[in-house]
């Protein structure tokens, strides 16, 4: 008849997490406590459920990352023959346990999810010969005879 069930919640007054324990019968909930110590899971589960509310935006987007990720745009575009990681939000959004998960190790809040190095989560979308591809046949950098 009583439920319990934890829940970790996103707290954007304070930009971090919120853990609770909820006891309930039916609808009704009889009692709320903050939960000390969640799983990282579930702070990451929950973290990752944020990201999706607020996109993308909420991650650390470098130049370097930005410019990465327009070049896997072009080279899906350009060189269709070869199979690109899709890295448009939806895409992205939709595989945050894939490329991002494996970098929030000890990251708990948004400012950790503002340190975490997101061109080397989107080069982990590249096995070693399909980033020596991209790095030819769509260099970051070029230099020209002068």
């Amino acid at each position: 008849l009583v439920q319990q069930s934890d829940t970790v919640e996103w707290d954007d007054a304070q930009g971090t997490l919120k853990a609770w324990r909820r006891l309930q019968i039916g609808q009704l909930t009889v009692k709320v406590q903050p939960l000390a110590k969640p799983s990282e899971d579930e702070l990451h589960q929950a973290m990752l459920n944020g990201i999706r509310d607020k996109g993308l935006s909420v991650l650390n987007w470098t130049a370097e990352a930005e410019q990465l990720r327009l070049r896997l745009l072009c080279a899906a575009k350009w060189l269709p023959e070869y199979d690109w990681p899709a890295v448009d939000d939806e895409s992205l959004l939709a595989t945050l346990e894939t490329w991002l998960l494996p970098h929030m190790s000890g990251v708990h809040s948004l400012r950790g999810l503002k340190s975490l190095d997101i061109y080397q989560a989107l080069r982990g979308l590249l096995d070693w010969g399909m980033q020596q591809r991209l790095d030819s046949e769509l260099p970051a950098h070029y230099t020209v005879p002068t």
